[in-house]
């Protein structure tokens, strides 16, 4: 019921959107609002659970800052994998 509701306020919302904002903003027609959804300096927020807390804290950074620590992050996880392959896979010997 919960989930009908929700579905059905949404598609109430998108519906009167062009009108609130604009087609261009919606569609993208100058561009301009694509190049804010992607601009890498806009400040982004996020509740973070910090390790040992059940608390979850507010942190701010940068959209930059956040696409380089999920990198980062991607990169180390590869390379654990990689090194649990190479010693569990099989030796010359």
């Amino acid at each position: 019921m919960r989930t009908a509701l929700t579905v059905a306020a949404l598609s109430l919302f998108l519906a009167g959107a062009p009108a609130f904002l604009g087609e261009h903003a919606i569609a993208g027609e100058n561009g301009e609002a694509k190049k804010e959804q992607k601009d890498p300096n806009r400040k982004v927020c996020k509740r973070v659970r910090v390790t040992g807390s059940r608390i979850k804290e507010k942190i701010c950074r940068r959209q930059k800052d956040w696409d380089y620590i999920a990198e980062e992050s991607q990169e180390t996880l590869r390379q654990q994998r990689d090194s649990r392959s190479m010693t569990a896979g099989g030796g010359d010997g």
